[in-house]
C-alpha cells in the first residue's frame, strides 16, 4: 500500500506543477538551493503530517460512520462551491 501511494505521489506531474509555482511564489527567482531546500522539506512535511492526521481519522469506525451520515451533503455543498468557481472563471 506504502509503495502504491509513494508511485501514485511520484508519478502524478501535477504535485510537481503545484510544489514548483508555490515555491517560486514564495520565495521568487533569487531563492538559494539552501532556501530551495528548505522550502521543499518543509512543504514535505506538512502535506505528511496532513494526510497521516487524516488516514488516523478516517480509519476509525466513529469517524467513517459521521462522515457517511453527512456524505450527501458534503457531495452538494462542494458541487455548489465548484459550479461557482466555474462561473466566475467563465465570467471573467
Amino acid at each position: 500500500m506504502l509503495l502504491l501511494g509513494l508511485g501514485s505521489a511520484l508519478l502524478n506531474p501535477k504535485n510537481a506543477l503545484f510544489y514548483l509555482s508555490l515555491m517560486s511564489s514564495i520565495l521568487g527567482e533569487q531563492a538559494t538551493l539552501l532556501q530551495q531546500t528548505f522550502a521543499g522539506g518543509w512543504m514535505f512535511v506538512v502535506v505528511l503530517v496532513w494526510d497521516y492526521w487524516l488516514i488516523s481519522c478516517i480509519a476509525q469506525p466513529r469517524f467513517r460512520q459521521r462522515l457517511q451520515q453527512y456524505l450527501h451533503w458534503i457531495e452538494r455543498v462542494s458541487g455548489v462551491v465548484f459550479m461557482g468557481l466555474a462561473t466566475l472563471l467563465v465570467a471573467r
